[in-house]
């Protein structure tokens, strides 16, 4: 990778293996999920607050459908190889993926959906408006957490005392 970026050649040498393609399928639709305000980062070790088991749920559909597409809308109950689990998978399917890894995976996750406007959604906005207001970096972003911040920090301004 050069200038922290793919060439041309990377990229297709990359994307040439499945396994990549699969999982960057997957990896991206949380990318999409965070730019409609579906789930949220946090800047260190951990899942985000705006993250649900339904996310994680639609990130392995996506990538079983790139991986076996004709079997994946064909025959969506077969079980893959791998993990004995169907190409199409829900919510439970998802936790107990997870649950074969190590360290287990989802199994705390919440039922969603979470976003911006769900009462998760609202605390983080309100958490990150106070962090603005305080002037102390924030642990969590989320699509637009700059303005929140940004608002906070003109609530400082707007607090005078006449006496």
């Amino acid at each position: 990778m050069s200038n922290n970026f793919f060439t041309y050649s990377e990229a297709r040498s990359f994307f040439s293996s499945t396994s990549n393609l699969t999982k960057s399928a997957h990896e991206l639709l949380h990318a999409f999920q965070f730019d409609k305000q579906q789930l949220s980062i946090t800047l260190g070790t951990g899942y985000g607050r705006l993250i649900d088991i339904q996310d994680e749920t639609a990130g392995y559909n996506r990538e079983r459908a790139i991986r076996r597409i004709r079997s994946y809308f064909e025959t969506p109950n077969m079980l893959d190889e791998k993990f004995h689990l169907p190409l199409q998978m829900n919510d439970d399917d998802t936790r107990n993926l997870g649950a074969q890894k190590t360290p287990q995976l989802y199994q705390n996750l919440p039922v969603g959906p979470l976003d911006l406007n769900s009462p998760e959604g609202k605390q983080l906005r309100n958490e990150t408006i106070e962090a603005g207001k305080n002037k102390v970096p924030v642990k969590e972003i989320y699509r637009g957490w700059e303005k929140d911040y940004e608002s906070g920090q003109k609530k400082i301004n707007t607090n005078y005392d006449y006496s």
